[in-house]
């Protein structure tokens, strides 16, 4: 039997990437459908393409890149600071919005079903562009990590200690928007660094280059601030997002704003309705 582009698609694509009939219309899968059809190769010339767009157009304008509704979703990683008692994980911003009511920035993370809303949080209160500008951050280097993981949890952090890199990094890092789907689900550290090196390998050798400070970031995301302040036991890429005030005005823009991202049927006959 010969089979068809989807077919190859299946094969070929890691499951993450794949649209899942029975999630419904969730962020994951309204992504991953719009390349339904997209053997690995496709998948490969979408990714780099984008990321060298990226290059382009410098980190100084990235935010602005991001914040153009034009553009549709977007994708940062980033990790939020966790809950007492709980592993911190890493979670994707699949878009980052602002309304002429609020000047502040909000990001959209993680995944949802329409018509509920993702999780939504406000800028820090010095602003997320902040965030976005490399600074020197000190972090255990590929090797730690590999090492550190065989003999320890896969929900601890490495100790910031001993031998370390030191390189300039963002606390928000961008990915490819056809690899969000791969991180709608938060995972730990080191298992969102799996997915991002699993991601890399795919991509030409001739292409590599374009995603190293991914797989830094994710690299540097294992490692812990250490010390005894109250972010002691965060990653170092922790970024201190607030919680929005839940007001009626506010749910209603932010759903007129997934409408616009994800323009469902459901939603189109919610808005008519």
């Amino acid at each position: 039997m010969k089979l068809n582009p989807k077919d190859y698609m299946f094969e070929e694509l890691p499951s993450y990437l794949v649209p899942d009939p029975d999630n419904g219309e969730t962020v994951s899968s309204w992504i991953a459908s719009m390349y339904s059809f997209t053997n690995v190769s496709r998948f490969c010339e979408i990714t780099t393409a984008e990321m060298m767009t990226v290059e382009e157009i410098g980190k100084s304008t990235l935010l602005n890149f991001a914040l153009n509704t034009d553009t549709g979703p977007c994708g940062f990683l980033t990790l939020l600071p966790a809950l007492s008692g709980e592993p911190q994980k890493v979670s994707v911003v699949h878009a980052l919005r602002q309304s002429h009511l609020w000047p502040d920035v909000y990001a959209f993370i993680g995944d949802t079903k329409p018509p509920r809303l993702p999780t939504i949080k406000l800028e820090p209160s010095n602003g997320i562009e902040l965030y976005l500008k490399p600074s020197y951050k000190t972090y255990c280097d590929k090797h730690q990590v590999d090492t550190f993981y065989k003999s320890h949890p896969e929900d601890t952090l490495l100790p910031n200690e001993g031998k370390r890199v030191r390189r300039r990094l963002g606390s928000l890092v961008y990915i490819p928007t056809v690899w969000v789907p791969a991180f709608t689900q938060p995972l730990l550290p080191n298992q969102a660094l799996e997915r991002v090196n699993e991601l890399c390998q795919m991509m030409p050798e001739s292409s590599q280059y374009l995603f190293n400070e991914i797989r830094e970031w994710m690299t540097a995301a294992c490692t812990e601030v250490g010390g005894n302040g109250p972010d002691s036991g965060y990653s170092i890429l922790t970024i201190p997002w607030r919680n929005v005030s839940i007001e009626h005005q506010f749910l209603l823009w932010a759903e007129g704003e997934l409408v616009k991202l994800y323009p469902t049927e459901s939603h189109q006959h919610q808005n008519s309705g």
